[in-house]
């Protein structure tokens, strides 16, 4: 049964829409959208990802994962232009990132994706720009 999202997508009947595909997915799509513990869409993380610990105030911090299994969303985006927030080597922000990523830091699409993952009941979520800084440019200074 498809249900579409009305009227407010933020509102709590939309997050609501929003798992009850994620589980539909997971139980009857199985050749399509497999994991390896397909009942609760745990998977291996990547080497790092931002770990999101609700409450008061939000927990948002870099994690490296060791090849634990949890589930995750993923968030790549157009990296054009100047980037207000980006995990790299030097200056160190790696360090910083570990410890704590303060909400207010973050563009507006990261907040949104973060609000959205933690509605659904997802705390982890990989951002590119985030997590794999040092790997992209390392690999745009041997394409340059």
């Amino acid at each position: 049964m498809s249900r579409s999202v009305q009227g407010d997508t933020g509102s709590r009947q939309s997050f609501q829409i929003i798992k009850d595909w994620l589980v539909t997915c997971l139980t009857t799509h199985t050749s399509l959208c497999s994991t390896p513990n397909a009942e609760d869409g745990a998977s291996a993380l990547p080497d790092r990802v931002i770990e999101l610990s609700p409450g008061m105030p939000l927990r948002i911090r870099l994690v490296d994962t060791g090849n634990r299994k949890e589930r995750y969303a993923c968030l790549s985006h157009c990296w054009g232009g100047r980037q207000p927030l980006q995990t790299t080597k030097a200056p160190d922000t790696i360090s910083a990132h570990r410890h704590n990523i303060d909400h207010r830091d973050l563009p507006k699409t990261f907040q949104d994706a973060i609000e959205v993952v933690l509605a659904i009941g997802i705390h982890y979520i990989w951002i590119d720009s985030l997590c794999v800084r040092q790997f992209h440019q390392r690999l745009y200074t041997v394409y340059k």
